[in-house]
């Protein structure tokens, strides 16, 4: 695998393509994650596609965003063949001179007389980028999540949404782009009856199924999770309102992942908070029970599916379980509010058998519904149509 460096001042491309290639469809994918380093939902998402798709198709990634060595390096190690665009920094700002620069880059590489691809805008919020795409490529949304459904579970909460939207002005950028892709089936089924199926296609975000080793006796109650203020939120609720009921027993609430640099307590009895982890399986292998505390958002809680496919029992609010409600009971149990959250735990706390079938269920519904081919497939199929 090669890293060949091209480009201007202000941008980049590295290749990370073997010297012979056979000609496939080609794909651009559109995005601000740092997908090499996996910290949050996003980037997690967004190294699955790649993942995907680069051995399937001529997959070039346009990132708005830079890269240190180290990131370079990460990327280097994910050996897989695609070329990479950095066209500068990321940008929330959709109208900034900052997005009108970007747009620039961007069609420094991908203009009139490029090859006809797919074009794969990653968040709704980046549709800005759809000015730059040439009239003969196709143009697809991974919506992420409904930002709509967003606004509305945010204003709830008095938090504050950077990118709000109402339901016709979410419809009005879909219908922009010749399909647009859900996350999650409920969000799938919305978008489905407004724009119709042949413009909607169902690409849930694939996990592999691990199973770790089920200890008789519980020592943590766990969560891997950004530093999203909604995980904040959640988990500043957990701490007050559901752990004080535990502390004081042979248990410690392991906190992993950014979301340490925002909380703002220190010195809970029994909280440990070990920051990032460059490896997410040492975080999943040591926790017994797992949580989902969110309370507001839209979309698929990734770390909900991740803890899953771990075979964890998991214990999840409304929000936590968005995405996943059919399982509620089955595979992790669900907890509308402070009393069934202490309850939930409570119970697989005292139940080996509990949390074995649990764990069982939930690792199964990953092996079988959520493999990268599952999930995938019907975006291959597109693509390659």
């Amino acid at each position: 695998m090669a890293d060949n460096l091209a480009g201007t001042d202000q941008t980049e491309c590295f290749s990370f393509h073997d010297n012979a290639q056979p000609m496939k469809n080609k794909v651009v994918l559109i995005t601000q994650a740092d997908f090499w380093n996996r910290s949050y939902g996003l980037a997690a998402r967004v190294f699955e596609l790649v993942r995907f798709l680069a051995p399937r198709f001529d997959l070039s990634i346009a990132l708005l965003g830079n890269l240190t060595e180290k990131d370079l390096q990460r990327v280097r190690e994910m050996c897989l063949d695609f070329n990479l665009y950095l066209l500068g920094e990321s940008v929330p700002v959709q109208l900034s001179p900052q997005a009108q620069r970007l747009l620039e880059n961007f069609r420094r590489y991908f203009n009139e007389s490029s090859p006809p691809a797919t074009y794969i805008v990653v968040k709704t919020e980046n549709s800005f980028m759809l000015e730059g795409i040439p009239a003969n490529g196709r143009k697809m949304l991974d919506t992420n999540d409904l930002i709509s459904a967003r606004t509305k579970s945010m204003q709830q909460h008095n938090a504050p949404a950077h990118f709000p939207l109402t339901e016709g002005e979410e419809l009005e950028i879909f219908r922009r782009y010749d399909s647009v892709i859900c996350i999650q089936p409920v969000e799938y089924a919305w978008v489905c009856a407004r724009l119709g199926a042949e413009k909607t296609i169902l690409a849930q975000h694939p996990v592999t199924a691990k199973r770790t080793i089920l200890r008789k006796t519980v020592a943590s109650i766990g969560i891997v999770a950004s530093r999203w203020h909604a995980n904040v939120d959640g988990l500043n609720w957990f701490v007050e309102r559901v752990w004080p009921h535990f502390q004081g027993r042979n248990l410690t609430l392991d906190v992993y992942g950014m979301v340490c640099q925002e909380l703002p307590m220190r010195g809970i009895p029994g909280m440990q908070m070990h920051g990032f982890m460059e490896y997410i399986d040492a975080c999943y292998a040591h926790i017994d029970i797992a949580i989902n505390p969110v309370r507001y958002g839209a979309g698929l809680k990734i770390k909900s599916v991740e803890a899953m496919a771990w075979g964890l029992p998991l214990v999840a609010s409304v929000q936590g379980a968005s995405g996943l409600e059919e399982l509620a009971g089955q595979a992790f149990l669900l907890a509308r509010d402070e009393s069934e959250f202490i309850v939930a735990i409570e119970s697989l706390l005292q139940s080996t058998e509990l949390r074995r079938s649990m764990g069982r269920k939930a690792c199964s519904h990953v092996a079988e519904h959520l493999s990268a081919e599952c999930c995938f497939g019907e975006l291959a199929k597109y693509i390659a149509s």
